[in-house]
């Protein structure tokens, strides 16, 4: 699938550095870090980015760690977005949450 997605990507699109990727929806933090290097290595490949491009990770405080962003970071991903569900314990419990306000 991704080697399809990966030949069709972009087809009828302007050739242009991106200047912004957002991983986003669901918890993309969950990803292993290879196939992180995969997916940017094919936009890198197929667009190229700005020399300032803004590449953003969605993160989950429960997925990553201080190792995993160091990794997202020597990847060229410079900004996470950590939304807060619910600063309430107990509302996170309930929503089946691994990690505490």
């Amino acid at each position: 699938l991704f080697r399809s997605q990966q030949n069709s990507a972009g087809e009828g699109l302007v050739e242009a550095p991106l200047r912004s990727l957002y991983f986003g929806g669901g918890t993309p933090s969950l990803l292993p870090t290879k196939e992180f290097e995969r997916i940017l290595d094919a936009f890198r490949e197929r667009f190229g980015f700005d020399e300032d491009a803004e590449v953003t990770v969605e993160m989950d405080p429960g997925t990553f760690s201080e190792e995993k962003a160091k990794e997202l970071a020597r990847l060229g991903v410079v900004r996470a977005s950590v939304g807060v569900q619910s600063l309430d314990d107990e509302m996170l419990r309930r929503c089946g949450r691994g990690h505490s306000a």
